[in-house]
């Protein structure tokens, strides 16, 4: 009974601890934050919960009282330096397979986003009632909502003033709500519609051999490509400008970046990546901030670069974590970029820009470890501001510049046939389809099919179609219609699998040889040419189902993030919206910050429904796939379809 009494106070005594902990502000939480452990028990935690998920679940369960302190800390509390290493390690722990864990951070956020809401709600009424008014449910026919109206206990009159203020907090809590307000001036396009904002992010250049299917066919410089990732923090161009100024004057001067590293929470930055405002006054001032962030994408470091500017600032090196480097220097770089440059290389790069940001999500890659912060709901935000800048390069287009792209998607989209998996469209049938994408441009820029008549791909012209098959999926999302997309979707699928299995076996491959071969390895490699597609298709033949499902689930889940974003960037056409088409009905949900908050949302939930699946079927009918695959003839199961399509060549 005496032990019992013991554990019981301390258990009461852990708690009474806890509790303390848990009030930002206080002196014990200032002592706890002021450790220098902190920051690295926090990146010991998301280094050790990363992708394991015993530790997860026993994080979660075992310790309480950690995700609440946690979330605290990912919240201002944290402070510029504790915040996004406290984000990062709740993203490792969500991410990590357990669900009961994913459930906690979830619920815990949830509670955090409701209770915030609760209070602005408050001070609302609050404002209100000095003034004798009080915001009342409108009715339907008024069109839903809240309206002000003076209050029923008394006195003054409705008041313009107080109409107004309350306009000002609703406009000031829907920029908080959308994450679109600036860092500086906390005011974003609901109050401010004709200042343009942009996103602080991390650009990096890369070779293409180490993003393998994110690159064009065609030549890029050096074959380097960019991959971008961003802690999603937004700030106006001329709030950026001023602070920019306003550190070059200091007594010890700081460069453009290090002081917007630091408004970044520490997070590292080298670009500002704009965002389209819905108003059209602010175009002119999108192209200029566009013209610019392409200037300071061609001054991004390679990995080695940067792991150089590390060791100097920290004096530790670290590694690239990449086996991929790039020899070019910086200055040689920049004049061939700038050589090259025309509309096909930026719609180019900024593809596979996206693709590399996919491959992230879909491959459960980090995106916090190059730039020390951001994670998976910062960088789907990412994704769409990527898509809308896509979107405009592609819009900018003369049609003779981008035939290239064209022609590559003509292709992809006939794919399917060429590995048996439909039946050859006739030339006038693939012409016709093609030219239903002349709505979204008005002179046919993306008449994907109409710019050739050639319906069978040869054997090398399918090779570089799937040698650069994530980069044709961004490419579509870019260029295609919905009716073109919805068409060429089978096509897009089969090549994307060919691809990911032709990469993994590959890699499995490459694996087996550096070390002793195991009887699992020896299961899934190929013994000739990596690149005969008899050899992919035999190695392919002796793969077990739960082999072939693990081999193919990470471009399955790239593919249904894809189809996704399809869908959602590109809605059906209104009669409001009909007159500029599917392109300008793109541009105006791409300009709605709201609806891109809320998407970014529902495409990492349907991409933790599609992570949950727990087989290839499973994963296809989760994707919303599984009509697709098995409405092809002769293929009576999904393991079929994948084996198809690698053996079709």
């Amino acid at each position: 009974q005496q032990q019992q009494q013991q554990q019981q106070g301390g258990e009461e005594a852990a708690a009474a601890a806890a509790a303390a902990l848990a009030e930002p502000g206080s002196v014990a939480w200032s002592a706890a934050a002021a450790r220098p452990g902190i920051p690295f028990a926090l990146r010991l935690l998301t280094s050790l919960s990363s992708g394991h998920t015993p530790t997860a679940a026993a994080l979660a369960a075992d310790v309480p009282h950690l995700l609440p302190l946690l979330h605290l800390l990912e919240g201002t509390a944290g402070g510029s330096t504790l915040t996004p290493l406290a984000e990062s390690c709740l993203e490792a722990v969500a991410a990590a397979g357990d669900q009961t864990a994913a459930a906690a951070v979830a619920d815990l956020r949830a509670a955090t986003a409701a209770a915030m809401k609760a209070r602005a709600a408050k001070k609302r009424e609050a404002l209100l009632a000095s003034m004798g008014m009080v915001a009342v449910e409108a009715d339907t026919a008024a069109g839903g909502g809240f309206k002000i109206v003076p209050s029923p206990a008394g006195v003054p009159a409705l008041s313009p003033l107080a109409a107004e203020l309350a306009a000002l907090a609703t406009a000031e809590s829907d920029d908080d709500s959308s994450g679109a307000a600036c860092m500086v001036c906390r005011e974003g396009y609901s109050l401010q519609p004709n200042t343009l904002l942009g996103i602080y992010c991390y650009s990096r250049v890369a070779a293409a051999a180490e993003w393998p299917g994110c690159s064009p066919p065609w030549s890029l410089p050096y074959n380097l490509l960019f991959t971008t990732v961003s802690h999603f923090n937004a700030i106006h161009v001329s709030c950026h400008a001023a602070a920019k100024s306003a550190d070059a004057a200091l007594r010890q001067p700081k460069r453009e970046w290090q002081g917007a590293t630091l408004r970044n929470g520490n997070v590292l930055c080298n670009a500002l990546l704009p965002l389209a405002a819905p108003a059209a006054a602010a175009d002119t001032a999108y192209a200029a901030a566009v013209a610019t962030h392409w200037q300071q994408l061609l001054q991004a470091p390679s990995a080695s670069e940067q792991a150089a500017a590390a060791a100097d600032r920290r004096g530790s090196g670290g590694g690239t974590g990449s086996g991929s480097t790039v020899s070019v220097g910086l200055s040689r770089r920049t004049v061939a970029f700038r050589e090259a440059d025309n509309s096909l290389l930026r719609v180019s790069l900024t593809a596979a820009d996206m693709a590399t940001l996919l491959q992230r999500f879909s491959n459960g890659l980090s995106f916090s470890d190059e730039a020390r912060g951001g994670g998976r709901s910062s960088n789907a935000r990412l994704l769409l501001a990527l898509l809308q800048l896509g979107r405009y390069y592609v819009t900018a287009a003369a049609a003779s510049e981008l035939q290239e792209a064209q022609q590559l998607l003509t292709k992809a989209a006939t794919a399917a046939a060429a590995l048996g998996l439909e039946f050859a469209p006739t030339a006038d049938a693939a012409a016709g389809e093609g030219g239903s994408s002349s709505n979204g441009q008005g002179s046919n820029k993306q008449a994907v099919g109409s710019s050739s008549s050639t319906v069978m791909l040869s054997k090398d012209a399918l090779s570089d179609v799937c040698g650069s098959a994530v980069f044709v999926l961004c490419l579509s999302l870019l260029m295609s219609s919905p009716g073109e997309w919805m068409s060429a979707r089978r096509s897009m699928l089969a090549v994307a699998v060919k691809h990911g299995m032709q990469h993994r076996i590959t890699t499995v491959h490459s694996s087996s040889s550096a070390r002793s071969s195991t009887a699992a390895d020896s299961d899934i490699s190929i013994s000739s040419r990596k690149e005969s597609d008899d050899a992919l298709a035999a190695a392919v033949a002796g793969l077990t189902d739960v082999q072939l499902f693990e081999a193919a689930a990470p471009t399955v889940r790239l593919f249904a993030l894809v189809d996704w974003l399809q869908q959602w960037a590109k809605p059906a056409l209104t009669a409001a919206s009909s007159s500029s088409g599917w392109s300008g009905a793109m541009s105006d949900r791409l300009k709605d910050f709201h609806a891109c908050s809320e998407a970014a949302g529902d495409m990492l939930e349907y991409l933790d429904e599609v992570e949950g699946a727990v087989g290839l079927q499973d994963l296809l009918d989760t994707a919303g796939l599984l009509g697709l695959v098995l409405g092809v003839e002769g293929v009576g199961s999904c393991g079929g379809f994948v084996r198809r399509a690698c053996g079709g060549g």
